[in-house]
């Protein structure tokens, strides 16, 4: 999806995977201080991509009924 020579889109991306990450830390340092913040991030990450690349499927179906 993304051109891995272009470094400002890496870049932008690692910026975004840092904000998902510390967005995952807060409440587990409360509610889970075990959890593997690094892990769970990267299950929210590939998550989120998957939806990203079935959005366009998903839309077309909406418009169909």
């Amino acid at each position: 999806m993304i051109d891995g020579d272009d470094e400002a889109l890496r870049f932008a991306g690692s910026r975004a995977f840092d904000v998902l990450e510390g967005t995952v830390r807060a409440p587990a340092e409360r509610h889970n201080p075990g959890l593997d913040v690094r892990t769970a991030a990267q299950l929210c990450w590939s998550a989120m991509q998957g939806l990203i690349e079935l959005h366009p499927k998903m839309a077309r179906r909406v418009d169909r009924r």
